[in-house]
């Protein structure tokens, strides 16, 4: 129930536990309260784009250390898979950072709102995105999983790719919290 506070500012009042709801002009223009799983958004968003955009980042100095020292690959063909898929969802993860950044630039000039097409587009890229916790994971296990002398691997780099990847993995998992948490996945395109 909506109480009038001052002429001008109203307040919702729960009247079973009298306790202050929203604060607003009216119900379109209120200030509602945070739930606990919100209060994580930023810090995890923060941390999970850093961590897909470093290692997207990262991939071209790996290579070039790999080819500067002469160290081949030899993956067989289902890492190569999970790491092309991978290295697909990190993309994607990019291209939704520009659809977001597309729907949110009306929001901050207080334009026309974007079309639906560009919000379903960020939307379609964020499920890619966080969908990207499969093949890092499934890396982490075959690595694991693999005998040590099948990639000729020291013990060092064999963990390394197994942190480095479990990073990644859980990285796309806070993806995928901040976007149901946030919201980013509500079937409703109005605002």
């Amino acid at each position: 129930m909506w109480q009038e506070v001052d002429g001008q500012r109203r307040i919702a009042v729960n009247q079973d536990a009298g306790q202050v709801q929203a604060i607003g002009l009216n119900a379109a223009f209120t200030l509602l309260p945070m739930p606990p799983s919100a209060t994580l958004l930023l810090p995890v968003a923060l941390f999970s784009a850093g961590v897909v955009l470093l290692a997207l980042l990262g991939r071209p100095f790996t290579v070039l250390i790999r080819w500067i020292n002469r160290i081949t690959a030899n993956r067989d063909t289902r890492n190569k898979k999970l790491r092309l898929s991978l290295l697909f969802t990190q993309f994607a993860f990019v291209g939704c950072l520009v659809f977001w950044w597309l729907v949110a630039q009306p929001l901050l000039n207080d334009s026309l709102p974007p079309d639906g097409l560009v919000i379903r587009s960020a939307q379609l890229l964020t499920a890619i995105a966080v969908l990207g916790a499969a093949p890092a994971s499934a890396i982490v296990l075959s690595t694991v999983r693999a005998p040590a002398t099948e990639f000729g691997m020291s013990p060092v780099r064999r963990w390394t790719i197994v942190i480095g990847h479990s990073v990644v993995a859980c990285a796309h998992l806070g993806l995928g919290y901040v976007a149901i948490v946030g919201g980013l996945f509500a079937p409703s395109i109005s605002y």
